[in-house]
């Protein structure tokens, strides 16, 4: 006999295992009810739609990375350190999803590609606030660089964008890049 509740965390748990063991195309409403001895209908309650699923287990995905210690700059530490291995961190996490999973998701509707583009600029969010906090724990940089035409948040998207294009373009280091901000942040 079916559970009749469950937690959505149970039922995220489940369709990561599905995801991360047998694929995840192979996510859908009544694997994850088979998977947890519950009622389709339990499903519908947390995840009205399989795209809202999918996406959940791709939000947990990233959110994992946000969580790990090399995604945070440590105090006293030159921002060039930080983001070198940031961007390796960041390139190892995309690999992983583009051999896994990114040719799966382009499967989805234009509706479910929206969220998907949502979660996106939720990620993005996440490493600007990063890099944000990577520039204010470093010591090292004069403080005289900042002002009205060159703040830390036009810096930040400069240096985002440029990592951004790095990682679309599959560089697979950053060094060019990391003497450039080296000559722009401590000279």
């Amino acid at each position: 006999m079916n559970k009749s509740v469950t937690s959505k965390e149970e039922l995220l748990k489940a369709a990561k295992d599905i995801a991360y063991n047998e694929g995840i195309d192979k996510i859908n409403i009544r694997n994850v009810a088979k998977r947890c001895n519950v009622s389709i209908g339990a499903i519908y309650n947390y995840f009205p739609t399989k795209a809202d699923l999918v996406l959940s287990v791709v939000e947990d995905f990233w959110n994992y990375t946000w969580i790990q210690k090399d995604s945070y700059a440590k105090d006293d530490e030159k921002f060039t350190v930080f983001f070198e291995r940031y961007f390796k961190t960041l390139l190892k996490r995309l690999f992983q999803f583009e051999n896994d999973w990114l040719a799966k998701i382009s499967m989805l509707s234009v509706q479910e590609k929206e969220k998907g583009r949502q979660l996106e600029a939720k990620c993005f969010e996440h490493i600007k606030h990063h890099l944000f906090d990577g520039i204010e724990k470093d010591r090292f940089i004069h403080n005289d660089l900042w002002n009205d035409d060159f703040t830390k948040d036009d810096f930040v998207d400069f240096v985002f964008l440029n990592m951004m294009s790095m990682l679309r373009y599959g560089k697979k280091e950053c060094k060019f890049f990391l003497a450039i901000l080296e000559k722009i942040l401590y000279y």
